[in-house]
């Protein structure tokens, strides 16, 4: 990127960066570069249009330069700013955890409305591979009276949700728990006794590691997104221990892979242990969420 000190103006450095995203295959350059001036200028994606001509200082055209760079090697924007929004709410984001996605807020929604239609002397919910805590605290701050309890295999992950739950106040009304899916709560949570269990676990299948973009592949961590040899390794045993922690007519919601939908569809069937299952679309029409009850 060609420096001319304190000259350089927003526009000229937004549009030299969107060339060079264009270079590096970035899929929305001018989306991109928009974000990370907003969140060097520190001000609203929208307000940038109207700053197109103020000038870069020094100090700020360095810290650009390194942004840029880091984009163009394919690092997620969310961790290169640092953080990203779930639901209205801003999370702090790093290697140690997935990018919240889009698909994971409307399995929220639903999952919510799903909730609010059903009663429960107490509402108890376990968010299993709550990474950066997302769900977790999201329920929280919507259900205020809900026991919640947020489930990872990476301590690492569990240390940065607690981060996120502090900063958003509902850190006391969360018990995050290390370990492996709904057995972690061995000792915690009394069995059958669960009104509802979320996931959005690992479903990347073997054969399609190789399709994965750049910013996923190479930062993101496997243990977050890799779900075995079809992609269903977690979720097939999540569906065999979630019957024995819910109560009687408990809620399971999955987030599933684009494919996988119909497949779950069968587990559930064929364990005959649970009744109202069906199926709900994304935005993108992709059969994404998976719903059912506890017999």
């Amino acid at each position: 990127m060609s420096k001319q000190g304190c000259k350089l103006t927003v526009g000229h450095a937004l549009k030299e960066a969107v060339h060079r995203f264009q270079i590096a295959g970035i899929q929305k350059p001018e989306v991109d570069a928009r974000w990370l001036m907003a969140h060097l200028l520190g001000c609203s994606v929208t307000e940038i249009f109207f700053l197109q001509q103020e000038p870069l200082s020094e100090e700020m055209l360095k810290t650009w330069e390194e942004m840029v760079e880091q984009r163009c090697l394919r690092r997620p924007l969310a961790y290169i700013v640092g953080s990203w929004d779930f639901m209205g709410l801003r999370l702090k984001v790093d290697e140690r955890v997935m990018i919240p996605r889009q698909e994971t807020e409307e399995l929220v929604e639903h999952f919510i409305a799903k909730l609010c239609s059903k009663r429960f002397e107490q509402l108890s919910i376990a968010d299993v591979g709550t990474g950066s805590g997302a769900i977790a605290i999201a329920l929280a701050v919507y259900f205020t009276n809900a026991l919640i309890f947020a489930i990872d295999i990476s301590d690492e992950a569990l240390q940065l949700a607690k981060e996120n739950a502090k900063a958003h106040g509902v850190d006391k009304r969360i018990t995050f728990v290390c370990g492996s899916l709904l057995e972690a709560l061995e000792g915690i949570v009394q069995r059958g006794s669960l009104s509802a269990v979320i996931a959005n676990l690992p479903y990347v299948a073997e054969h399609e590691v190789a399709m994965l973009p750049p910013e996923v592949l190479n930062y993101e961590p496997k243990s977050s997104w890799y779900g075995g040899i079809d992609g269903l390794c977690y979720i097939r045993e999540l569906l065999n221990q979630a019957h024995d922690w819910l109560c009687a007519g408990g809620l399971l919601a999955l987030e599933v892979g684009h494919n996988h939908a119909d497949h779950v569809l069968k587990l559930l069937e064929a364990l005959g242990r649970y009744k109202q299952a069906e199926v709900l679309k994304d935005s993108a029409g992709i059969k994404r969420f998976v719903f059912a009850q506890r017999r």
